[in-house]
């Protein structure tokens, strides 16, 4: 996902040729890729004036980061476990929120967009990236899943496409979706392009461990109780197993459409 966290950052306006100094909070973080853009991407004299907020409601997730901004001494990374949704952050405090590859997961979208309201400062920027809809044909995490599934003694029911839009809110995975969501919340200069670039998985952990919520939701929407009882503690192993046979012990790239939105809040 760096490539396209790159990218999203880029369309925000932030980069090398950033010299003013920012505070931003990157909602349902992960493990950073967000984080580790920005540290690659901004100038140091800068980054040690800003402040950059990694927030993630899954605490394994925050806790990974912790260790990764320690080992590798990032600039000015703190780590929180918040709910984007609701963070109860006081307003008004962040030139940049955003999101990478979350829009689609977090269960009300809407509301997320009601923190930004109340977290950005007057003219601050939202940036997220989403997968988009025509991936759920054949790209990002669905062939390799499919075949995993295949593996298991009974079938899972997964549509073709699969439906990108985990909550079930297809307007979520549309640019036209997005752009209309974001003029109601009475967001300006909204910019929302579609790109194709591939994301790379460096090995089958990583897989398991990036699409960790993906597994949980076809669980929960496909399997039945008993089969969510005998087969969901052992569904992580399945996974990496399989995918050593299919790829190796080694990294592959994942083939996808994203979309990327950035708006502002009125001044």
């Amino acid at each position: 996902m760096g490539g396209i966290a790159r990218l999203l950052l880029e369309q925000a306006g932030l980069g090398s040729g950033t010299t003013t100094s920012f505070d931003l909070i990157d909602h349902a973080c992960g493990t950073g890729p967000i984080a580790a853009r920005l540290q690659e991407m901004i100038q140091p004299d800068v980054l040690r004036q800003s402040r950059i907020l990694c927030a993630d409601v899954n605490q394994a997730f925050v806790d990974i980061l912790a260790k990764r901004v320690r080992k590798l001494h990032w600039m000015n990374v703190e780590t929180k476990v918040l709910d984007a949704q609701d963070s109860g952050m006081a307003a008004g405090q962040f030139d940049y929120m955003t999101l990478n590859f979350a829009l689609h997961i977090i269960p009300e979208p809407e509301a997320v967009l009601r923190e930004a309201c109340s977290v950005l400062r007057p003219g601050g920027t939202l940036a997220f990236s989403v997968v988009h809809a025509d991936t759920g044909v054949a790209g990002g995490w669905v062939p390799d899943l499919r075949s995993t599934l295949e593996t298991l003694p009974f079938k899972t029911p997964l549509p073709s496409p699969v439906q990108m839009a985990v909550h079930g809110k297809p307007e979520w995975v549309d640019p036209e979706g997005i752009k209309k969501a974001l003029s109601a919340h009475g967001f300006v200069d909204i910019v929302v392009k579609t790109v194709s670039t591939p994301q790379h998985v460096k090995d089958p952990e990583e897989f398991a461990t990036k699409f960790s919520m993906i597994f949980k939701w076809i669980m929960d929407t496909y399997w039945t109780e008993e089969q969510i009882a005998e087969y969901q503690a052992g569904f992580r192993d399945r996974v990496i197993d399989h995918l050593i046979e299919k790829h190796g012990n080694s990294g592959w790239d994942l083939q996808g459409t994203a979309i990327l939105a950035t708006a502002k809040t009125p001044q």
